[in-house]
């Protein structure tokens, strides 16, 4: 059941009027003018029962100047059943139903007042409840979302009315209600809300958490859980930080967690949830909350880096040797040489690159330019400037990637390769010079050494 109040302040208003009802009846009655038409109450034998339901803008439970009414609350009126208890029913055995109304403009002034209620009642009779009907906070509703906040007295149950044994206006009976809120900000590193944080494998990332008080009431005893990476799963939630406040309106404040290790793509959910209260601190309504999810991505593998023209074929990539445009570079999974899952080409300096792989076996492969060769395999102890391209087929050894490793070291060598040879000859006259008519010599063998090497490196016959 939804709380109702009653201002000491409007008691006081209610006992001067109650004096002055008095004073007025015993002096209009001397001069024989009927008290209750004069005064403008209600007939003789009735008193009217009532106020307003407003919009407590700054939740501070007093009906300021600049906060408007709120039409269209529907108020019950019960009849009490003499046991001094809420106890309402329709259907008999309880409180009586004795009238319904709702909120609207006020008669004397319909253009500014609204929220105004006015129900007849019978003075000197029973004991009345007064309640705002629970419907009203239903969605689309009047009081959708909204707690009560107004008053000095905040009752537990409908506000309790025992009407004095005099006609009289018990025109004090406010309701203020008030929208409560908050807002939750997660974010991942350096990245904005609502971005996600690149990260190239496993790394310590900080959380933080900013939460603020955008409703109208006052926030206390807010508390920020994160589901760690899991939502759905509520076993490994924790609690990132609990804070008393009080928040004001507009109010704010953050929370971080210590470095924690992400090291696969990564998205969790936060909560913050915070209890409306009233200016004396006791809670009014319903906890209010918010999520925000932030988001971590490990940014895709890479694989690549140079095709060059190894002009002194010694197999390493020396300061003077450029790159070479325009070779065809194919990517295949280990396992499965003939279909390959990318081709490339090189730029204009020799480079290319495989990018946003996922963690596994790779192996590359070069396809030869016509006219060049494959320099020497792994030659030196640097593998960022040997080459990786077997000259027999042009593929590199077996790469292994993890996750966010970005590989530029797969380079391939390649020369244009030189010729050496002529003719053997049948010297007729001696004389060591090819004259005209002097015949080839064929099936000569003739073999080709590396200088300092004994052992030739070809072998050809004429």
């Amino acid at each position: 059941m939804k709380k109702a109040i009653m201002h000491r302040n409007q008691n006081r208003h209610l006992i001067i009027a109650l004096a002055v009802t008095l004073f007025l009846m015993g002096l209009l009655g001397i001069w024989g003018i009927n008290a209750a038409s004069a005064a403008g109450l209600a007939p003789e034998g009735a008193s009217k029962l009532g106020d307003y339901v407003w919009h407590d803008l700054d939740g501070d439970g007093v009906q300021d100047a600049n906060e408007p009414g709120i039409d269209g609350v529907t108020i019950r009126i019960w009849t009490d059943d003499g046991d001094g208890n809420f106890d309402p029913s329709t259907s008999g055995g309880g409180d009586t139903l004795f009238a319904s109304t709702t909120t609207g403009d006020d008669p004397n002034t319909p253009t500014t007042e609204h929220g105004w209620y006015n129900v007849q009642i019978t003075f000197g009779g029973p004991v009345y409840w007064v309640e705002i009907e629970d419907s009203n906070f239903n969605a689309g509703n009047p009081l959708e979302g909204m707690v009560l906040t107004s008053g000095d007295l905040i009752h537990p149950e409908p506000a309790k009315v025992i009407e004095p044994a005099a006609i009289a206006e018990r025109m004090d009976f406010d309701f203020g209600y008030a929208k409560p809120g908050i807002q939750l900000t997660k974010l991942a590193g350096n990245a904005p809300d609502g971005g996600v944080l690149q990260i190239n494998g496993p790394t310590n990332v900080v959380f933080t958490y900013i939460f603020t008080n955008t409703g109208e009431t006052i926030l206390r005893n807010v508390q920020v859980k994160d589901d760690n990476g899991t939502p759905g799963n509520t076993a490994d939630d924790f609690t990132v930080c609990t804070k008393p406040g009080p928040y004001a309106q507009g109010a704010s404040d953050t929370c971080t967690t210590p470095p924690r290790l992400i090291d696969s793509n990564h998205t969790n959910i936060a909560t913050a949830t915070g209890t409306p209260s009233d200016v004396f601190g006791s809670p009014i309504g319903n906890d209010v909350s918010d999520t925000d999810d932030a988001k971590v991505a490990i940014s895709g593998g890479s694989i690549g880096d140079r095709v060059w023209d190894d002009a002194n074929g010694n197999g390493i990539q020396d300061v003077d040797e450029s790159g070479i445009a325009g070779v065809t570079v194919k990517l295949y999974k280990a396992g499965d040489l003939n279909n390959p899952i990318a081709t490339t080409t090189t730029d204009l300096d020799g480079l290319y690159s495989f990018d946003n792989l996922d963690p596994g076996n790779y192996v590359v492969e070069f396809i030869l330019p016509s006219g060049k060769a494959f320099t020497l395999l792994n030659q030196g102890g640097d593998d960022t400037v040997d080459s990786d391209a077997n000259p027999a087929d042009g593929k590199s050894p077996t790469i292994t990637l993890t996750a966010g490793q970005h590989n530029t070291t797969v380079d391939a060598g390649l020369y244009t390769p030189a010729s050496i040879g002529d003719r053997v000859w049948d010297d007729a006259n001696g004389n060591g010079i090819q004259d005209a008519g002097e015949n080839g010599i064929p099936n000569v063998t003739v073999k080709l050494y590396k200088a300092g090497d004994p052992n030739p490196i070809a072998t050809t016959t004429t």
